[in-house]
């Protein structure tokens, strides 16, 4: 990949209605990139190997494509603590790219076309002696998926600012596991179309962008006996207005409104408000909803590794003909507001940025491990669910060639559980610190240098489900300690075409203990391997090269 962008608060009408506290985009390297080969190996104190590899050609003026690919294995099984299960699980990993470019100028019609296709094999549970996997507690899960991804504009060669555009992707994913005893298969086929018109009103102080989608999912789901198949058939429309009086100030606001095959008419509106007071201050403001339709088997998958029995909905109920036994669709409102600042001191230049969003839920699909150590259930929110975030970092050149990033984070996420009241939500840290040093041994004139890093995160406790009905030897804390990681990283670069890296992550060996409740009888009332809070595998060394023709 290319690079990673975040956006934080309700995302942009044109990207649908799911957005609740903000999008990830992954920038893929483009047919464009400098190298023309690139090449990266990888290999771990826990015989983790990996390469991934990239290369583009100009197929023509106008094509041009780039083949990536990605293949990690991990063979073998390890179990430092001792309590007879995999620290982590061993399999393989395989992923093919193939990207196509088209670019025209002269007619102003452009497109991208993607097609990828991965491969992932898993296995974890007990550890195996002399291969013999007889009768143990095993996890094999194994995903396959093929993805489809497509763009084409045309920009209007007397009128710029005015441009269509379509965008369409096709998903085909398939997933069978098997956590101990228990059996569960999944397919889910995903068809999205989005057609957009952007142009001006009077001047290019406001410009607008509307259009329609279609969105269609096929889900296919079993849980031991029991079957979860519906489709989501979601034709929608958008409108989103940018006003920019002068460069000061850029006020966005938008409206979709979506139907729903299950869930009815989906109305969210978004506004977005930058205003810029100099060339180094940006302030930031966001408002706006956003839905979902609940997975509560797939975005829970870790714990059925337990002797919990799950409840989902209220079984036998199809309320409004909703899944999953009457789980409702998730709603949020989401608010915020930043500011960043940038500055120069002593010739070198830093940045400060503060930000702040309060997302409140009016419905939820809540997982409660709380009610029994042995049950899970997932039901509709009654009553409150919010989170506050609020979050400062800083970087600045503290000497030449050496910077420093630092980012504080605090969380304060609650949700009404049944039965209990206003409670902290499980495993979510209530603060995260981070401090980065890096400094590179002086210019790169690609005739050899040094690039190092080191890294510091700490993460504040979590509440952890109840156990205290569970048998004393059975039970364990109900909040999680904070704790320190510590990552290094040294890079010797040689030229303009190769370089090597050495590092290690965890390096002070921090690992979380106990693990496993119950570890000895995995089929028993007791067991569970969901409560993960910390790093079990402990310190982890690493060396790797990077190999790039220009």
């Amino acid at each position: 990949m290319e690079s990673i962008q975040i956006s934080k608060g309700a995302g942009s009408v044109v990207q649908g209605y799911e957005s609740m506290t903000g999008q990830i985009n992954v920038e893929l390297k483009k047919t464009v990139d400098e190298d023309k080969l690139f090449i990266n190996g990888y290999f771990n104190e826990a015989y983790r190997s990996e390469l991934n590899f990239y290369t583009h050609k100009d197929v023509s003026p106008m094509f041009k494509t780039a083949l990536m690919g990605h293949y990690s294995l991990y063979p073998t099984e390890h179990d430092r603590n001792g309590d007879g299960f995999m620290d982590m699980p061993k399999g393989s990993l395989l992923t093919l790219l193939n990207r196509w470019d088209y670019h025209n100028s002269k007619s102003g019609l452009e497109g991208q076309l993607i097609a990828q296709w991965v491969q992932d094999r898993k296995e974890g549970g007990q550890v195996s002696h002399d291969g013999d996997t007889h009768d143990l507690y095993r996890t094999p899960i194994d995903g396959d998926r093929i993805q489809v991804y497509a763009k084409a504009g045309y920009i209007f060669p007397k009128k710029r600012y005015n441009s269509i555009g379509t965008q369409w992707g096709y998903t085909r994913h398939i997933q069978d596991a098997t956590i101990g005893h228990t059996l569960y298969d999944a397919a889910q086929t995903s068809l999205y179309g989005n057609w957009l018109y952007q142009s001006i009103i009077g001047d290019s102080r406001h410009k607008y962008i509307t259009g329609i989608s279609f969105r269609y999912e096929d889900y296919k789901e079993q849980l031991i006996t029991d079957h979860y198949d519906f489709r989501e058939i979601v034709p929608g429309a958008f409108f989103e207005y940018t006003y920019i009086p002068h460069d000061k100030l850029t006020v966005v606001g938008g409206v979709r409104l979506d139907h729903h095959n299950l869930y009815g008419w989906l109305l969210n509106p978004r506004l977005h408000l930058r205003y810029a007071p100099d060339e180094t201050t940006v302030f930031r403001l966001s408002a706006g909803s956003g839905m979902r339709t609940p997975l509560p088997i797939a975005e829970n998958l870790g714990w059925l590794a337990s002797s919990r029995d799950w409840t989902i909905g209220q079984p036998g109920q199809t309320a409004n003909n909703y899944p999953y036994n009457g789980l409702e669709m998730e709603k949020a409102w989401n608010f915020g507001a930043s500011v960043t600042k940038e500055f120069t001191i002593d010739y070198r230049s830093g940045l400060v940025s503060v930000d702040f969003f309060h997302t409140r839920f009016t419905n939820r699909a809540i997982a409660d491990l709380d009610i029994s150590p042995q049950q899970l259930w997932i039901y509709n929110l009654d009553g409150q669910s919010f989170a506050n975030t609020f979050q400062a970092e800083a970087q600045y050149e503290i000497l030449k060639r050496v910077d420093l990033k630092v980012a504080y984070k605090l969380q304060d996420a609650k949700i009404d559980y049944k039965d209990r009241g206003l409670r902290e939500q499980i495993f979510t840290p209530d603060s995260r610190f981070f401090v980065n040093v890096s400094y590179v041994s002086s210019v790169a004139t690609y005739k050899g240098y040094w690039r190092f890093s080191i890294t510091a995160h700490n993460t504040g406790t979590q509440r952890i489900p109840d156990t205290y009905s569970n048998p004393e030897a059975f039970q364990i804390a109900s909040q999680s300690p904070d704790y320190w990681l510590f990552n290094g990283q040294i890079t010797r670069v040689f030229n303009k075409k190769f370089e090597v890296y050495a590092g290690a992550e965890n390096i002070g060996n921090y690992k979380q203990s106990p693990v496993i409740i119950d570890a000895e009888e995995p089929h028993g009332d007791y067991f569970d391997a969901g409560l993960i809070w910390g790093p079990i595998f402990g310190r982890e060394w690493y060396v790797g090269f990077r190999y790039s023709l220009k």
